[in-house]
């Protein structure tokens, strides 16, 4: 199956130098994640390895923030040092899966 390209404007302005402004969200909340979403952060990166958060809350996170204009950056849960499933945290929504070693 393919997929549309999407426009990445996430990593294009962190390309580009420009500076970003976010936050981690460990709340396991997507209420509080839709209160943070529409604070006017450039990012909010949903924590799933030091928060309560599963597949299924993290997806409820990625909806609530996405009618607003801010990206969402996943950290998956991590055990054995790997990722688990990181590929399932792509899926729904989250273009932007934070790995251990994204630097």
């Amino acid at each position: 199956m393919t997929y549309p390209s999407v426009h990445n404007t996430f990593k294009e302005r962190v390309a580009n130098g420009q500076v970003l402004f976010g936050l981690w969200a460990g709340l396991g909340s997507s209420y509080a994640v839709e209160v943070v979403a529409g604070a006017g952060y450039d990012w909010i990166l949903i924590d799933s390895e030091h928060s309560p958060a599963d597949l299924e809350n993290v997806l409820g996170q990625l909806q609530a923030m996405a009618a607003y204009p801010t990206s969402p950056v996943v950290r998956p849960l991590e055990r054995h040092g790997h990722h688990q499933a990181l590929s399932r945290y792509r899926d729904p929504v989250a273009s932007h899966p934070l790995r251990a070693d994204s630097r």
